[in-house]
């Protein structure tokens, strides 16, 4: 009996050690932009995010709202490689919040 509870261990830590090498990382913390103005927000992704990647932004006292979903809008939502960046124009006060963004890596797996 010892033998089948080992490769149920073993298949769950290799499956744990596959999804180690997702990550997702935003580069910005704060940008300060004025009225009018084009704010750019970057974030570097593992290559199997590909286009998979949403922008959420979230205000003081609410819960997130979505904002691109996989990357829906090319003229905000661009993707070069494992760079993805959402761009803002005619920055306006309704914009300020906290952006974030969510890549989907493939089997139920996400990186925030």
């Amino acid at each position: 009996m010892v033998f089948p509870m080992l490769v149920i261990l073993l298949l769950g830590f290799l499956s744990q050690e596959s999804f180690a090498n997702n990550f997702l990382t935003q580069t910005d913390e704060v940008k300060s932009v004025s009225l009018g103005g084009t704010v750019t927000i970057s974030a570097t992704g593992s290559s199997n995010i590909g286009s998979s990647l949403s922008w959420y932004l979230q205000k003081p006292g609410e819960t997130p709202k979505l904002l691109i979903y996989y990357t829906s809008k090319p003229d905000r939502a661009l993707r070069s490689g494992s760079q993805h960046t959402l761009s803002i124009s005619d920055l306006q006060a309704v914009d300020a919040g906290d952006y974030y963004c969510v890549g989907y890596h493939g089997s139920e797996v996400f990186t925030q």
